[in-house]
């Protein structure tokens, strides 16, 4: 049987806890947020100051930690062709959040991907997913060769090579 004295500690024990976590540091609407960013393949480096945005506010740093997370699984086009390869928290404070983003424009070796997708050749940007356009292009009138190829998808290095490509197998 468990004493009123064990029974007050575990309680004060709970208090304590509850406390400690709402102590939690958080981003508030005052907290200046700076990002700054660094070009592997240059060098170069740039920093800039801004207001956190309403998506940041009251967000603690484990919280803040999994959007930066995410933002990196659902990488946009535009993040993918510029290299991106890490977002971090450098510092994390309800007055200053430092983060950082690393780039390596080397990288990103093509922007387009060409593939097939319902029987139709579909290209897409670098990341894969986003469709840069349907061509109208049906697999079923393509050489073998090419239809193989395209099963596989064809990596293409830009605009240029894409409509060169493009042509090239409707000829």
């Amino acid at each position: 049987e468990e004493s009123k004295t064990e029974a007050a500690d575990r309680s004060t024990d709970s208090v304590v806890s509850l406390e400690a976590s709402a102590a939690e540091d958080i981003i508030i609407a005052d907290t200046v947020c700076v990002y700054r960013l660094y070009y592997l393949d240059n060098g170069e480096q740039a920093q800039y100051e801004v207001p956190p945005g309403a998506d940041m506010v009251g967000l603690t740093r484990t919280q803040l930690s999994d959007k930066l997370r995410r933002y990196m699984e659902e990488l946009s086009v535009l993040e993918y062709e510029a290299g991106l390869l890490s977002y971090e928290i450098l510092s994390f404070s309800p007055e200053r959040v430092v983060l950082q983003k690393v780039y390596d424009r080397n990288r990103v070796q093509y922007k387009y991907f060409v593939t097939i997708k319902n029987d139709e050749v579909v290209v897409f940007y670098s990341d894969k997913k986003t469709v840069f356009e349907y061509t109208g292009i049906i697999q079923s009138g393509l050489e073998e060769q090419i239809q193989t190829a395209l099963q596989i998808g064809i990596p293409v290095k830009d605009v240029e090579e894409l409509y060169d490509f493009l042509s090239g197998i409707t000829s």
